[in-house]
């Protein structure tokens, strides 16, 4: 897991708020979002920051909790090692009878996979049926993932759908400050507002910008001028485009 996606560290706005408190909602096994969270959203927006957060809190607050963590493809790559093995029993019970919280990253790579898709529906209805817990991510909302079967769609909303939408200003505000002091870069007002304006909706790219702010910074013996951060800005989403 990577160590610094936890709850602690994850910047809460309208954008995301209701798939943060769905995630801290399961964490803690409280059933009012139900057994199943499905979380959608495009690339860089908090799904695996939230996913490994929920893992984070688990494993502190209750540590003999039985996770599997895994993204799609590698649940996939796992089941099919199994068949050319003959060991799919082994396989069958490590997800089925050794398994307190499943969480599963990219669902939208199961495109076309049928097999894959039928073993997972098959976990699912038992897990279900069994009180776990289950957090999927993909990048469309079940309705619109391409190549799924119907009732493997259908299982995977039957608790909570819900959405990360790129954040607002504020929040991207909040998040390059939160960042900066990540990276210990000392930034002003008028820097910080210029990235949050100009940096939006995938959140790696405002870390981008830092490690190349500071980089520059650093050739330029820590002073950081506003002509460095449009350089590197530009560097990373273009240059702005100004209405005359």
């Amino acid at each position: 897991l990577h160590p610094r996606y936890t709850f602690d560290r994850f910047m809460v706005g309208e954008s995301n708020i209701l798939a943060q408190s769905a995630c801290r909602s399961i964490s803690i096994a409280d059933d009012s979002v139900g057994p199943c969270v499905y979380i959608n959203s495009s690339t860089g927006l908090g799904k695996s920051h939230l996913t490994h957060a929920v893992a984070h809190e688990i494993l502190a607050t209750s540590p003999m909790t039985r996770l599997q963590y895994v993204t799609a493809q590698q649940f996939s790559a796992e089941m099919v090692n199994s068949i050319k093995s003959n060991s799919m029993d082994t396989f069958k019970q490590k997800y089925h009878e050794h398994c307190d919280i499943l969480l599963v990253e990219d669902i939208h790579s199961l495109n076309g996979k049928k097999k894959t898709q039928e073993e997972l529906n098959e976990l699912l209805d038992v897990l279900i049926k069994s009180g776990k817990r289950i957090v999927f991510t993909a990048n469309k909302p079940p309705r619109d993932l391409g190549g799924i079967d119907d009732e493997f769609r259908s299982r995977m909303a039957s608790g909570l759908v819900t959405s990360i939408q790129p954040p607002d200003l504020s929040t991207r505000t909040r998040i390059v400050q939160n960042k900066a002091s990540q990276h210990h870069l000392d930034l002003q007002e008028e820097h910080v507002a210029y990235l949050a304006q100009h940096v939006k909706g995938d959140v790696r790219q405002v870390e981008s910008a830092i490690v190349g702010i500071r980089a520059k910074s650093h050739l330029n013996g820590g002073t950081i001028e506003l002509s460095l951060i449009e350089q590197v800005v530009a560097s990373i989403v273009g240059l702005p485009q100004n209405l005359s």
